[in-house]
């Protein structure tokens, strides 16, 4: 958090949460409209005089949705010594009600800010996902205050029927679904690391291209040549833009992902792209891209929008794009040459109306080695954003264009179904099962070292395993993920890359294309809150948990 942003929390905190102690809503500033509220809340046997607790609502709940769960965050802390509150959420609908006990605690630094002297925890944050049914759903906040459950705040949630998911035109199943095309000059020291990292990817439907831009080098050459696993294609010597115009022809896939010959991707990063292009209608996506090499550090390309990219490159080399957007963009200028072809090629996509987003992992793998043409470009970075500017004058000249262009852009697109992700049809199966795991995190602890080993011994007996977490988590709590990548590749951290109303139809794809056998729980409050559903979509289903002690976990489980 920035600094005027803690002054500002300061001052809000300080000018509405003390005199009232009670700030989850914004109808503080109008008395007469609190106190009928306030006189509501006394009807129906509640009361909202906050007098041993202090709170803040950061996320509420939508008053319509068409979600399965819905969110509420915010902090809460008691006034008698500071420490974080005891919460849970009421659900009352039609099908009757229940509670919800399970919610992750969130640390809030600014509350410690805010309240020097009052709060004395730090994870007095709290963040629920809410199951909510068809119709009419109450959502009340409560806090334990001494003997007493005392109400934090009341919402009235609608839920309505989702919107009948348009298809998407089915993709040939026996044709490769994404194209990854790799430019190779000279390279051919990397090129076999590059096509390895594409091997390595969780999901199947992936025909890769080589093109030989008319390489010299011998031992070059010779590595092309005995390449089995990928298609080659020969051209004279052309320049990269070209070369990857000359891919991007004989490509087959739906979608389209230009990979240089000395980087790699992480083996989720095309099925997360596609999960996310596929059900969210969009044309453009990509990650976080992390260097290595001679140097080591994060990247984050920000926001795709027209107004961002004529001031710079909003989007790594890699991301994956329809491919009849750039046939209908004119492909990749051959004239760039000297570099920032890309990011030439992502203004006229965004020109073209392209929808993008960024997953926030770094899946990118940028080689770092000696001088490459990023540094040619920098040389040169004068005469060639000249020409960007010239080629494009009337969007830099014109903000009001490009402003229509961005808004049109922000207009939501209907949601997909998954049904082009299907993997290709096998004969055979080579597992004696497959599960899926649920933790709520994969830190540095020892539940995480005692699992992971019994992943490791399963997996030698011939078991299949993926994994999924649910808990977003700080850095200073380490991450255990490589410990499980000796088992798979296919790790999944909710989190990181999907919003929580997307999690739902992960699970079922995931569950789906793996043909999974068996549902290991191990501790994750949202897989338990799912159960039912999973339950009832998947009869065959099992479900296995591993519970750790009998307060925590037994508790879930008896639910």
């Amino acid at each position: 958090m920035y600094a005027n942003e803690k002054s500002q929390l300061v001052s809000r905190v300080s000018d509405r949460l003390v005199p009232t102690a009670c700030a989850d809503r914004p109808w503080q500033k109008d008395r007469q409209r609190q106190a009928r509220r306030r006189d509501n809340a006394g009807r129906v046997g509640s009361s909202l005089n906050h007098d041993e607790f202090v709170h803040w609502i950061d996320i509420s709940p939508p008053k319509r949705t068409a979600n399965r769960v819905v969110e509420l965050a915010g902090w809460c802390f008691l006034k008698q010594g500071g420490a974080a509150s005891e919460l849970r959420v009421r659900i009352r609908n039609l099908l009757g009600s229940k509670v919800l006990t399970t919610f992750e605690r969130v640390p809030r630094p600014d509350v410690i800010t805010a309240f020097p002297f009052d709060c004395t925890s730090l994870e007095c944050g709290f963040h629920f996902h809410v199951p909510v049914g068809w119709g009419a759903n109450v959502l009340e906040l409560e806090t334990r205050a001494g003997d007493d459950w005392q109400l934090i705040t009341r919402t009235l949630v609608l839920r309505l029927p989702s919107v009948q998911r348009r298809k998407a035109k089915l993709w040939p199943k026996d044709a490769p679904l994404v194209s990854v095309v790799i430019p190779c000059y000279n390279q051919g020291r990397y090129v076999l690391d590059a096509l390895e990292s594409v091997q390595r990817q969780t999901f199947t439907r992936v025909e890769t291209i080589v093109v030989n831009d008319g390489s010299d080098d011998p031992e070059t050459i010779e590595i092309l040549a005995g390449i089995q696993e990928a298609i080659v294609v020969n051209q004279q010597n052309l320049k990269l833009p070209s070369a990857r115009n000359t891919g991007i022809h004989h490509a087959r896939g739906k979608w389209i992902c230009c990979l240089d010959a000395d980087d790699r991707i992480a083996p989720t990063y095309l099925e997360k792209c596609l999960f996310l292009l596929e059900t969210g209608n969009l044309d453009v996506c990509g990650s976080l891209q992390r260097n290595f090499g001679d140097s080591t550090s994060d990247l984050n390309p920000g926001p795709f929008n027209l107004k961002n990219l004529l001031l710079e490159n909003r989007m790594i080399v890699a991301g994956v794009f329809r491919k009849k957007l750039w046939k209908r963009a004119g492909g990749y200028d051959p004239k760039m040459v000297f570099g920032y072809e890309d990011w030439e090629f992502w203004i006229r996509l965004a020109i073209a109306g392209a929808r993008a987003t960024v997953i926030e992992e770094p899946l990118f793998l940028y080689r770092k080695h000696g001088h490459s043409m990023i540094d040619d470009a920098t040389e040169q970075h004068s005469g060639i954003t000249s020409y960007i500017r010239r080629k494009h004058s009337d969007c830099y000249k014109n903000p009001d264009r490009v402003a229509r262009l961005d808004e049109a852009r922000a207009q939501r697109s209907p949601v997909l179904g998954y049904d082009n992700l299907a993997p290709t049809p096998t004969t055979s199966c080579a597992h004696r099962c497959t599960i899926l795991l649920a933790m709520p995190f994969l830190t540095i602890g020892g539940a995480e070292a005692i699992v992971s080993q019994l992943c490791a011994h399963l997996s030698r007996m011939g078991f299949r395993f993926l994994v999924v977490t649910t808990t977003p988590v700080r850095e200073d709590q380490g991450d255990s993920t490589a410990w499980f990548e000796g088992t798979t590749f296919e790790i999944f951290h909710l989190p990181r890359f999907l919003p929580v109303s997307r999690w739902p139809d992960f699970l079922d794809y995931l569950i789906e294309s793996r043909s999974i056998d068996i549902l290991w729980q191990v501790g994750s409050s949202y897989v338990y809150d799912q159960l039912p559903r999973l339950k009832q979509r998947f009869p065959e289903l099992r479900v296995v948990d591993l519970l750790f002690n009998p307060v925590g976990h037994t508790t879930e489980f008896l639910k």
